[in-house]
Formats: C-alpha cells, sequence, structure tokens
C-alpha cells in the first residue's frame, strides 16, 4: 500500500502558490516604492539633446539616441518601473538598460524589441511605441 504522507494536499499546494505570490507582489510593491521615490531624479535626468557642430548641423545618430532614451524614460516612469524591475521584465542586463537610458550608445534591434514588449505588457506603450 503506497504511503500518502509523502503527497501534497490540495490545500498545501494552494498555501505554497499563495506563499509564492505573495513574495512576488512584496517585491513588485518594493519596486514601485524605488520608483516614486526616484521619479523626481529620473525625470531630471533626461540626456540632453546635442547640438549644432561647426557647420551649424545637428549630428542625426547622437539625436537619435537621445531621442530614444528619453522615450524609454518617460516610458518606464509612467509604467511606474524602476530601471531593474524593467531589466527584469525585459530579460536584459541592468547595465545595458543604463547605456540606453544615458542616450551615449545605440541599442540591438534585440534589446529594443525586448524593452518594448515588456513595456507593452505593463501598460506603458502603445505596439510599436519606442
Amino acid at each position: 500500500m503506497a504511503s500518502t504522507r509523502n503527497k501534497k494536499s490540495p490545500v498545501d499546494s494552494e498555501r505554497e502558490r499563495l506563499r509564492a505570490e505573495i513574495q512576488r507582489l512584496r517585491h513588485d510593491v518594493r519596486d514601485l516604492r524605488a520608483c516614486l521615490a526616484a521619479r523626481d531624479d529620473d525625470e531630471d535626468r533626461l540626456p540632453e539633446l546635442p547640438g549644432p557642430n561647426a557647420a551649424g548641423l545637428y549630428p542625426a545618430v547622437a539625436t537619435a539616441r537621445v531621442l530614444l532614451a528619453r522615450k524609454l524614460i518617460r516610458a518606464r516612469l509612467e509604467a511606474g518601473l524602476t530601471r531593474r524591475g524593467l531589466a527584469r521584465r525585459a530579460g536584459v542586463r541592468l547595465d545595458t538598460l543604463r547605456r540606453l537610458e544615458s542616450g551615449r550608445h545605440s541599442p540591438s534591434v534585440r534589446a529594443v524589441d525586448k524593452i518594448d514588449r515588456a513595456l507593452r505588457e505593463a501598460g506603458a506603450t502603445e505596439p510599436g511605441g519606442l
């Protein structure tokens, strides 16, 4: 006769599932609190648009990087996400997200797709928003 001691009851399984969900929600609340605390700081740190060169022309690539960075920062804040929270949701390294938000690095298409998808799932942007 098989022992029933090693089997979990449905109640125990549900209890474990709920405990894991509570831990996940607590983590999300910490992220949201950190985001709210840093919101003003992040808004103040939008990268500056580059100025014209000696010929009076604006550098296209540098301007595109900064515009993408500004849009990314605003969408992240709109979604109520921290950098760490967005990086985790998007499946990219935190350092990658920091570099993109600085406006000094060109992102890969794959990284932008992952971040865009995570922002859309968080309700921050329209499809194809970034």
